[in-house]
């Protein structure tokens, strides 16, 4: 182990559970605790103040999502420092948001509290061994990110195929018009319309106009359509 202790702040509302944490972090004699937060808003004046190694980080204190809060500040203030989340939250939600801080690891209150210890070794040492709940949920979050970017350069070369008039009807269906508004803007009959709209599906692979607005949605590219927004 290095000679210098590796350096150590804790954000977590509780008083009984921060104290806790304090004083086990403390009895390790590689470990050095500068200082305590109870949300997060003292946790960026302590990071400031203090400029830790590694932040042991609850997720909820002052708000739900202080922590994540706290992280994105520290880190565009101190981008070294390294952050393990300590919190009760396990939904896949809360652990992409604060891994998306930048934040180094994610570990559960429900574990032996003695775990973070661990966890701030291997943190220390550059060796982020996440726990397989976290592996699990992250790559998930990869597997779906992977497929949104296959989905969205799929759905973009069908979309180079588009006529003009095609993307007109397009522009128009994400506007909420229908077949009729939709006609009379164009000055066509209604019927025109349905047929062109049939050509539009095939070409998009889709069923109803309804699934191609969603799509649209979903990727975010409405711009592409409507560049006003």
């Amino acid at each position: 182990m290095s000679s210098e202790p590796i350096t150590v702040l804790v954000a977590e509302d509780l008083d009984i559970l921060r104290e806790n944490l304090v004083e086990m972090l403390n009895h390790e004699v590689d470990i050095e605790v500068l200082g305590a937060a109870a949300s997060g808003k003292e946790i960026v004046e302590l990071a400031k103040e203090y400029e830790p190694e590694i932040i042991l980080m609850d997720v909820e204190m002052e708000t739900k999502d202080a922590g994540i809060v706290a992280a994105n500040t520290i880190f565009a203030e101190h981008p070294d420092v390294k952050i393990i989340f300590l919190t009760m939250h396990e939904d896949d939600y809360t652990v992409i948001e604060a891994m998306s801080t930048g934040a180094v690891d994610y570990i559960f209150k429900t574990a032996d509290c003695t775990n973070a210890i661990t966890h701030i070794r291997q943190a220390h040492r550059n060796r982020i061994e996440l726990e397989a709940a976290i592996q699990r949920i992250m790559h998930g979050e990869y597997v779906r990110i992977l497929k949104s970017k296959q989905d969205y350069m799929q759905f973009m070369r069908k979309i180079m195929l588009l006529t003009p008039s095609e993307t007109e009807i397009i522009r128009l269906l994400l506007k909420k018009r229908k077949v009729a508004d939709i006609a009379a803007a164009r000055f066509v009959e209604p019927v025109t319309i349905k047929k062109q709209i049939g050509q539009l599906l095939k070409k998009l692979d889709a069923k109803r106009t309804r699934e191609v607005v969603s799509i649209i949605e979903e990727l975010h590219i409405e711009s592409l359509f409507l560049p006003e927004l």
